[in-house]
């Protein structure tokens, strides 16, 4: 699902790591389900693993090709929820799993060699925060809108037998990664978005008259 509109975002976290302070302060110890990835048969079950892919600008062509491999991959699992976040300034991917460790590692995988490009975090959250993450920006009064929406085709045939121009045979092809960062960068606002989402899964295997849901074959 593509989304072009103006909002506010909370500031992220910056790309290099800040300066050491003189005398810092004493730091207490991190709530247990923002520390590191403990292992996943002792969490609640309205625990995710969230990871957050931050790149400048510059790689956003990149770190998209990389997001729609990672999105369309043969092992792809469906335990996966994927996003992609397009700024003037910075792309962010995020990763929402509550698979099994396997099927986390496998999410993951196509943006593993982009690390080296990227400032990387993840953290466990209860379904609470995930779901109000973005509130704090986009409160009551901030004028935020969305003013597009569109889908993306799934793949008619093969990767292997992609069309010319289309050599890896992705539904979200470079050429429309390459737009979306042509365009970003005249947005009206620096806290303007291209958001995609992956979709398909569940929801997708049932019949057009299940419900009332549009574009069930979509990829994005």
């Amino acid at each position: 699902h593509l989304f072009f509109h103006p909002i506010a975002l909370p500031p992220p976290p910056s790309l290099s790591p800040p300066a050491p302070a003189s005398s810092p302060a004493p730091v207490s110890p991190p709530p247990a389900l923002s520390a590191c990835p403990a292992p996943k048969s002792t969490l609640p079950a309205n625990v995710v693993l969230v990871r957050r892919y931050l790149f400048d600008a510059a790689h956003s062509v990149r770190a998209l090709g990389a997001f729609a491999e990672a999105c369309e991959a043969a092992d792809a699992p469906e335990s996966a929820a994927f996003y992609a976040f397009v700024m003037p300034t910075l792309t962010m991917l995020l990763v929402v799993e509550v698979g099994t460790d396997t099927e986390n590692r496998a999410a993951v995988r196509p943006l593993e060699p982009l690390a080296a490009l990227c400032h990387v975090t993840e953290e466990y959250l209860p379904l609470s925060e995930l779901n109000s993450m973005f509130d704090a920006g986009n409160g009551h009064g901030a004028c935020y809108r969305w003013s597009a929406s569109s889908f993306v085709r799934a793949r008619a045939q093969p990767r292997e037998h992609a069309p010319q121009g289309n050599a890896c045979g992705l539904a979200l092809r470079d050429d429309m990664t390459r737009m979306f960062a042509r365009h970003i960068a005249l947005a009206p606002s620096p806290t303007s978005t291209i958001e995609i989402t992956r979709l398909g899964g569940a929801f997708a295997r049932v019949p057009p008259s299940h419900s009332a849901f549009a574009c069930r074959g979509a990829a994005y």
